[in-house]
C-alpha cells in the first residue's frame, strides 16, 4: 500500500484530482484564481503540497507556519 495515500480505499472512494477553484465550491467557499490540483485532503501537521487542509480552532494557527499544505479551508470569522 502507498504510505503517502491517506484513508483505506475500502471505506473512501477516491476521485479527483479537483482545482482550488472546485473545493471551494465544494466547501461552499471561494478562493483566488488559481491553477493548483489537489489530490486530498491531510491534517495541517502532515499535508503535503498536492493536499487541502483545514483551520477550523484557533489554537492550531501556529501550525499554519510549518504547514505544507497546498491550500487551506478557514471558516469567513
Amino acid at each position: 500500500m502507498d504510505d503517502d495515500v491517506v484513508g483505506d480505499a475500502r471505506f473512501f472512494a477516491r476521485s479527483g484530482p479537483y482545482s482550488l477553484a472546485e473545493v471551494a465550491h465544494a466547501a461552499g467557499g471561494t478562493a483566488a484564481a488559481s491553477d493548483l490540483i489537489f489530490d486530498g485532503v491531510a491534517p495541517l501537521q502532515s499535508a503535503r503540497a498536492q493536499q487541502v487542509s483545514f483551520l477550523h480552532d484557533r489554537r492550531y494557527v501556529g501550525v499554519l507556519d510549518t504547514t505544507q499544505a497546498g491550500a487551506i479551508l478557514v471558516p469567513a470569522d
